[in-house]
């Protein structure tokens, strides 16, 4: 049985994008008038970011009913696009269809009541080598790394970690710039949280920022069974108890976060536990 839309939601998703396709590089209009001027005509559609039923794109049977037919589980796309994402998802995961729709929607909310000229902004510019600190980034512990530009490349920013790991920022996602001058790194605030990912050792942005430390400091939860880590697979993993966690970080251990974003708590007899990993 599929968990389909209703009508409601169907029209929800759409008004919520204008009726713009969400995908980043496509941004068709759907909507538009037929000849006859009491009709209207749609090419769009909202597609699952996880599909309706087991065997679908992107399924996630840990997902309930109640949030695979609701608005949270939609993207706006026009119908070519909604066809491609489904018949690659390698390519279309779902935490990029979910960065689609935060974007179009952030978008569409900034143009409600503007003008073009009006919706403009200012484009931040980086100087190579500029160091500087971002936030949120998942796990908060790390938020006074510092990061050095390493290109300017327009519409994002490439960024190195001392560690040589890596990043590309996208200008639309940074939600304020603070330079202290050359006494300390500048503050970059974004509008969602950037985190490591550990199942593809990248580091990514996701559009959902973090809740208050202390319940923020690991980034957004998902909670499993025992035996989740061995049916994915999760090679090198081990429970920990929350409270002793920070004792094994300087031992090579670090939290494990999947391809959604989350870390995987597991909670037994009124004990909590996390999923901690070592990479190779």
């Amino acid at each position: 049985m599929r968990d389909e839309f209703s009508e409601e939601v169907k029209k929800a998703v759409g008004q919520r994008v204008n009726y713009i396709c969400s995908r980043s590089d496509c941004r068709a209009q759907t909507t538009g008038p037929q000849d006859d001027p009491s009709k209207a005509v749609n090419v769009g559609v909202a597609a699952h970011i996880t599909a309706a039923s087991e065997g679908g794109p992107r399924y996630d049977p840990e997902m309930t009913t109640e949030v695979r037919k609701s608005p949270a589980n939609a993207v706006w796309l026009c119908q070519t696009c909604a066809k491609l994402v489904d018949n690659d998802v390698v390519q279309f995961p779902a935490e990029l269809l979910r960065r689609w729709k935060f974007d179009a929607e952030r978008e569409a909310r900034e143009r409600v009541g503007k003008t073009v000229a009006g919706n403009a902004k200012p484009q931040i510019g980086f100087m190579l080598g500029t160091k500087l600190r971002i936030a949120p980034v998942i796990p908060r512990r790390i938020e006074q790394d510092v990061w050095i530009v390493m290109e300017d490349q327009g519409d994002a920013v490439r960024l190195e970690k001392s560690n040589s790991a890596t990043a590309a920022i996208p200008k639309s996602i940074i939600e304020d710039f603070h330079s202290f001058g050359n006494s300390q790194p500048s503050l970059l605030s974004l509008k969602g949280r950037l985190q490591w990912i550990t199942e593809k050792q990248v580091w990514q942005f996701f559009p959902e920022k973090p809740g208050r430390p202390p319940d923020g400091d690991l980034g957004i939860v998902r909670d499993v069974d025992f035996h989740h880590p061995a049916r994915e697979n999760i090679p090198q993993c081990h429970w920990f108890r929350k409270e002793v966690i920070h004792k094994f970080f300087s031992q090579g251990w670090n939290v494990y976060y999947g391809a959604d974003g989350r870390y995987l708590r597991f909670v037994q007899n009124h004990e909590t536990f996390i999923l901690l990993t070592r990479l190779p």
